[in-house]
């Protein structure tokens, strides 16, 4: 990250944005979803924060131009910038940022706009990855479904971190593939997992012919990296999880099956 402060809050505003509207995107708000990421839990929200929330940047605006402070904060800490990148207005996001709007600032629960960004990108990110990796997934003729849900996925995740781990976890995939083999990849919303806390699920699910089965592998339950015995050295899975538990998140990776591999992200996501 740049030393000069000014050249760091530019990276930090570049980096919210280009969650927000994706990489070599025009500026511009989706449509509606059906089914919107759900809205923080607060009473009777201000003129202020609502027009963050639907993404009205006349009202914004306006708001600004009567001295409406761009960073203010609700009971629960949340700022007009948080609400924006979450329900993913990218032009709402971007005049906020022009206004000053600051990153850093935290929810009650320690969120930032950054981790908001990551929230928008899930979907995107991996057919982003997949589509980086088409020549060499059309030269070998290797099958890849996808199983991606409609609308972007929400889930708390640092962007870069998260962009890293699933880029690991994919080439690491896609090496073990024979020519012509398939790759299944999936991302479900868990309305309660085990722990009764709603989770964003990510799916890979490959063959690898190198795998001699979880017998020699020394292969336990299915808990964690611990399942795959040898495997648990491979670096993308030791610096996924890594970086899945620092999220709050669990990444499991099981094996006990010779010709398959599964690992499942589950990492959290707003109630």
């Amino acid at each position: 990250m740049p030393k000069d402060p000014s050249l760091r809050r530019r990276a930090l505003c570049l980096a919210v944005l280009g969650c927000v509207c994706g990489a070599g995107r025009a500026w511009a708000d989706p449509p509606q979803a059906a089914s919107a990421p759900p809205a923080p839990k607060t009473a009777e929200p201000s003129p202020w924060l609502a027009a963050a929330q639907r993404g009205d940047v006349a009202t914004l605006s306006s708001l600004l131009d009567k001295g409406t402070k761009v960073d203010y904060q609700d009971g629960e800490g949340w700022s007009a910038l948080m609400l924006a990148v979450l329900y993913g207005h990218g032009r709402a996001a971007r005049t906020l940022l022009e206004a000053g709007a600051d990153v850093n600032l935290q929810t009650s629960r320690g969120r930032t706009a950054l981790m908001m960004a990551a929230a928008r990108g899930d979907k995107a990110l991996l057919e982003r990855l997949l589509d980086d990796r088409r020549d060499s997934i059309g030269e070998r003729r290797l099958l890849v479904l996808r199983e991606l849900e409609r609308d972007a996925p929400v889930a708390w995740a640092d962007p870069t971190g998260l962009e890293v781990a699933l880029a690991g976890l994919l080439d690491r995939a896609l090496a073990s593939l024979p020519e012509r083999g398939d790759l299944f990849v999936a991302t479900r919303r868990i309305d309660r997992a085990a722990d009764g806390r709603p989770r964003l699920r990510i799916l890979l699910r490959h063959h690898d012919p190198e795998r001699r089965g979880a017998a020699e592998l020394g292969a336990g339950d299915t808990s964690g990296l611990a399942d795959v015995g040898a495997a648990a050295n491979v670096l993308e899975y030791v610096l996924a999880e890594t970086i899945v538990e620092a999220s709050g998140g669990q990444l499991t990776v099981d094996a006990t099956d010779g010709a398959e591999t599964l690992i499942l992200v589950d990492l959290p996501t707003p109630a």
